[in-house]
């Protein structure tokens, strides 16, 4: 009955959250120097440059629905945001949690801080959260190996053109292979590190 009651005020907490950040999304999105839409400008139409595949996929967006550049990222940033927040609460509901979880769940560092502070809201940071959480699902026990395996394979290069910081994820991405491929040995998580990465 506890934790009915908690997955209850955890959902409501989200969905309070997900409507400000769609909010302040809303209003962030025609000022002209905020950092949040700018870098998801950045783009490959001088030539290559590192997290560019962000904006091209913003560009192809506006123009094969034929919205303006303004409007597309703030869909595309309101997107990623609630699909964040699913994953999160997809993530924890069956937790059995404690205080100090619960405490954690509700810190202003977690998830509200991108709420609070409005220059967080919006970033390219959350497609690595939205990556790594991603990851996290899809390595419960009832889920074969070969698909987190495949899917760091194939999104961790894409992710990477996004957001080249993603590589500071590596070691937890590295922790969830052996945890999940059960490597007993240093030549065992070496082969399928270097293969994966």
């Amino acid at each position: 009955m506890k934790n009915i009651v908690l997955k209850k005020y955890y959902l409501l907490y989200l969905a309070i959250l997900a409507f400000f950040a769609i909010f302040f999304l809303y209003i962030k999105h025609n000022i002209g120097n905020d950092s949040s839409i700018s870098e998801w400008l950045i783009n490959y139409q001088g030539g290559f440059t590192r997290r560019g595949f962000g904006g091209e996929i913003i560009i192809l967006f506006a123009n094969l629905f034929d919205i303006g550049l303004r409007k597309a990222i703030f869909l595309f940033q309101s997107f990623l945001q609630l699909f964040y927040f699913f994953l999160i609460y997809y993530f924890f509901k069956n937790f059995k949690v404690n205080i100090l979880q619960l405490f954690a769940l509700f810190a202003p560092i977690f998830l509200l801080y991108p709420v609070a502070e409005i220059e967080a809201l919006g970033r390219k940071e959350i497609i690595l959260f939205i990556t790594f959480i991603s990851i996290l699902i899809l390595s419960e026990k009832k889920i074969s190996s070969k698909i987190p395996n495949l899917i760091i394979f194939f999104l961790l290069p894409v992710v990477c053109l996004i957001w080249e910081q993603v590589v500071l994820l590596f070691p937890f991405f590295a922790v969830i292979i052996i945890i999940k491929n059960r490597l007993q040995t240093y030549s065992e998580v070496f082969k399928y590190l270097i293969v994966l990465f």
